[in-house]
This record gives structure tokens, C-alpha cells and sequence, in this order.
């Protein structure tokens, strides 16, 4: 009886003796560390050399959870002699670098590394870093166990649990990369998504450094570069759907990302690019009378695209003649005062002309319509607009413009185009300076051209 109780008494000592905390963190999704003990001492520091199949194990000193739409990321470094250039995903039989999740147990997962990358910037054969996304489906993670099948070194860096992502990205020397992502011809022709694990909810793909005339596609929806480098370019959740794969670029990219992220509930804005909204899906809209962007590119301009003119002429037509309407300008009209006058069919404003409209709304009590009252909330809400001891005053400098779907195909590019430079000239002071040179040197004929077409237009040439 002694004897079996030392024993076990020893065994228990013994195995508390020999295991060594590792150098190397586990993150939970929050962001705290765990601490996670190496079984054999001399892979505390990460460091798993092999010349031939070899073991590793690890223990976290507490469970880590994981939530829903989670990937488990193992940043690490391979320095293997001779790996395949453009190698991404290996055969189980010679696979060199594999992780496995909770020892193998019922509810582990195993995985295969990559340990060269040359088709996603990587240092081809050399020493490559990287974060490998595992899209794990695990409740909790407490055990890992690596096995190491061909020479050189792979170091650990850290384990950390993040938001689902499934695609690559190339920074700073570091390759982010997934599952189910191929890339063929070196990097130049084109890359392609197709996953089993498909995050729930909504989904954001990014694309950067997107190549001149390459063409972002996915299950529902394309996008067409234009004849410079795209340096970001999103779709944002609600756009892709419940399954866009396969998600292909034909073309080049420094980073295509698939991420698990929440559809943006009113009324904060969709950020995207004004080419994508083009030809945004009016099915996933939020409101079936309009919906509203923030330009990915310009964070304080917010784009509006309605469902017709007569949406749009309940949002903005008042603040069209307040703005710049002749004989209507800095006064609120009412509804059947302008009834028969046409506002306009795409809109443009600043920060400090929205602020003046709603705080002369709000000193007079005029009665603004629905559309208009949203549309304030939506301000508020983006920092454009701000209350300041009870008064409407300007928040950021920006400015918001609109099309409508009325409009037809090349109408609607025309008018983002026309209205996107409003925008731009109401933020960037380099932009509004080169237009001044421009006007000032007109002839005078010119220029009084130009102020008697306005005039004709109805605006407020003052």
C-alpha cells in the first residue's frame, strides 16, 4: 500500500518536475495571456528541431475557450533546407510541420503547416515567417501536440485566438495565411478562396494592392479594377451572402482576407468603395428606400443611394434649396413651396452647411419630414453633426453626396464620379487649391460663361 501510494506520489512529482513553462504565449480571444508547459524541457524556448519524425507536446495551465467564428492563429518561423517554392498545403503523408489541437482527443483537430510560401512573398526555401489561421470548431483548447517530419527548425512564436479570416496577407515580412487558399503561377496568376469552414453572419473581403485590369469576383458579386492599383478595396458584410465562394482575383494582390464580421446595424454606415455601390445589391439593403455608405477611402464622406427621386427629393431636396437655390438660399421652404421645383437628381454638401440646415430646423421648429429627421440621426450618429448645449453644430469636417437607382447604368457612374469630386473638394485644401488656380486663369469670356449657365441652373451664383 505505502509503496503504491509513493509511487504514484513520485510519478505525480516527476511529471510536475520535468515539464518547464514555455517561453512562448497563448493568447485567448481577449487578448490575456496563458501560459502553456513544454513535457520535454529542451522545447520550452519553441524551438522543435528534427532530423527525423519527431513529437512535442504542450499543456495550457488553463482551458481556453473559444467562441464562435474563431481561428486559432500559431505564429511561427520555418527555416527548412529545400522546401517546395511555392508550397502552401502538404499531404498528410509528407506534410513536414503538423499541430494538433487537444492531443488528438474527441474533440481535437489536426492540421498541416506551411514552411515556404514564395507565391505569397515569402523568402521561397528560406526562412519564412508565419501566421497560419486554423478555423477551429472547438469549445475550449488545453493540450497541443506538434509533429516535426523533415530537417530544420521551426520556432514558435505564439498561439493566439482571433476572429475568423480565411485568405492571406503579406506584411512586413510576415505571411498571414489559411486553409483552402491556392495561388498559381507564382503570385501573377491570380488567387483563389474555397472553404469548407465558412465563418456565420456576415463576412467582409478585403483586397490590397490590387493589380491594374484584375477582376475581384466571388459566388454573387464582381467587381472590375480600374487601370491604376487599387491599394484597398472591401465588399463589406451583407454583400457576400451565406457562402461566396469560391472567392477568385484575377490578377495581383498583396492581401486577399475573408473575415468574420458583423453586418453594421443602423445607423452606423457600410464602408466600401463608391465602385462597389454601383452595383450593390439593393436586395441586402437595410432600408428599402435607401442605403448609406462610408467611403472606405474618405472616412467622412457618407454616400446615400436611394431607391428613387422621390426618396431622394424627402431626404435632401429642402437642404438643396436651403444650400444653394436662388432666391431660396439660408431659408427652410416649405413642402408646398417648392412642390413644383426640381431639386436634384445626385447631392452634395458640407459638414458646416448640414449643421446650419438642422440647427435652423431646430430654432424654428420646422417640421422636417422622416427622411430628413433620419438623416440627422445618421449625422449625429457618423460625427458629422454634434449637439452642443442643445444646438445642432458641426462635427468633423466632411460632407455627404447621393445618387439613386432611378438613375440609369452611365447616369449613376457619372454622377458618383461628379459628386465624389464635390466630396473630395469639401475635404482636401491641396484639391480646392488647384481648382482656384484653374478658375482664376480662365479667360473672362469663360468665366462669365460658366456663371450664367449656374445662373440658368438656379443656383445662387453669390
Amino acid at each position: 500500500m505505502f509503496g503504491s501510494v509513493f509511487g504514484s506520489v513520485l510519478l505525480l512529482f516527476s511529471s510536475c518536475l520535468f515539464r518547464t513553462q514555455a517561453a512562448f504565449p497563448f493568447y485567448d480571444e481577449n487578448g490575456k495571456a496563458a501560459a502553456l508547459s513544454a513535457h520535454v524541457s529542451k522545447t520550452a524556448e519553441g524551438r522543435l528541431a528534427a532530423d527525423r519524425a519527431a513529437a512535442f507536446q504542450f499543456t495550457l495551465n488553463r482551458p481556453i475557450p473559444v467562441s464562435e467564428n474563431k481561428s486559432c492563429i500559431i505564429d511561427f518561423t520555418a527555416a527548412v533546407p529545400g522546401a517546395a517554392q511555392t508550397a502552401v498545403q502538404f499531404a498528410p503523408q509528407s506534410a513536414p510541420f503538423t499541430v494538433c489541437l487537444n492531443d488528438g482527443s474527441k474533440d481535437g483537430e489536426t492540421w498541416e503547416m506551411p514552411v515556404a510560401a514564395a507565391a505569397f512573398g515569402g523568402a521561397g526555401g528560406g526562412v519564412n515567417r508565419f501566421r497560419y489561421a486554423l478555423p477551429v470548431d472547438m469549445q475550449k483548447i488545453h493540450r497541443i501536440k506538434i509533429r516535426a517530419q523533415a530537417a530544420g527548425e521551426i520556432v514558435l512564436n505564439s498561439f493566439s485566438i482571433e476572429n475568423r479570416i480565411f485568405g492571406f496577407e503579406t506584411r512586413d515580412g510576415v505571411i498571414t495565411v489559411s486553409p483552402y487558399v491556392s495561388r498559381e503561377g507564382g503570385g501573377e496568376g491570380g488567387v483563389s478562396l474555397r472553404t469548407e469552414g465558412n465563418p456565420s453572419g456576415g463576412k467582409t473581403l478585403t483586397v490590397k494592392e490590387l493589380s491594374p485590369r484584375s477582376k475581384l469576383s466571388t459566388r454573387a458579386f464582381a467587381y472590375d479594377a480600374s487601370r491604376f492599383t487599387a491599394g484597398e478595396v472591401s465588399l463589406p458584410p451583407g454583400i457576400l451572402g451565406k457562402s461566396p465562394w469560391p472567392v477568385t482575383v484575377t490578377g495581383d494582390a498583396a492581401a486577399v482576407l475573408v473575415s468574420a464580421s458583423p453586418i453594421p446595424q443602423y445607423p452606423e454606415p457600410v464602408t466600401t468603395d463608391p465602385g462597389v455601390i454601383l452595383d450593390y445589391p439593393q436586395s441586402v439593403w437595410r432600408n428599402d428606400n435607401y442605403e448609406f455608405f462610408r467611403w472606405e477611402r474618405f472616412a467622412n464622406i457618407l454616400i446615400f443611394d436611394t431607391a428613387d427621386y422621390a426618396v431622394q427629393e424627402r431626404m435632401l431636396k429642402r437642404l438643396a434649396f436651403f444650400t444653394e437655390k436662388k432666391g431660396f438660399r439660408g431659408r427652410l421652404a416649405s413642402d408646398e413651396e417648392i412642390a413644383e421645383l426640381h431639386g436634384w437628381n445626385a447631392h452634395d454638401y458640407r459638414t458646416r452647411d448640414l449643421a446650419a440646415f438642422f440647427e435652423l430646423a431646430r430654432t424654428e421648429r420646422f417640421p422636417l419630414l422622416q427622411e430628413e429627421r433620419e438623416l440627422e440621426a445618421i449625422l449625429l450618429a457618423a460625427g458629422l453633426l454634434r449637439k452642443e448645449n442643445g444646438a445642432i453644430v458641426g462635427g468633423v469636417s466632411g460632407a455627404i453626396i447621393s445618387i439613386s437607382r432611378q438613375s440609369n447604368g452611365y447616369l449613376r457612374r457619372l454622377f458618383m464620379a461628379h459628386e465624389g469630386f464635390h466630396g473630395i473638394y469639401f475635404l482636401d485644401e491641396d484639391f480646392r487649391r488647384f481648382t482656384q488656380q484653374r478658375l482664376a486663369g480662365l479667360d473672362a469670356v469663360s468665366k462669365r460663361f460658366i456663371l450664367s449657365y449656374f445662373d440658368y441652373q438656379a443656383y445662387d451664383i453669390t
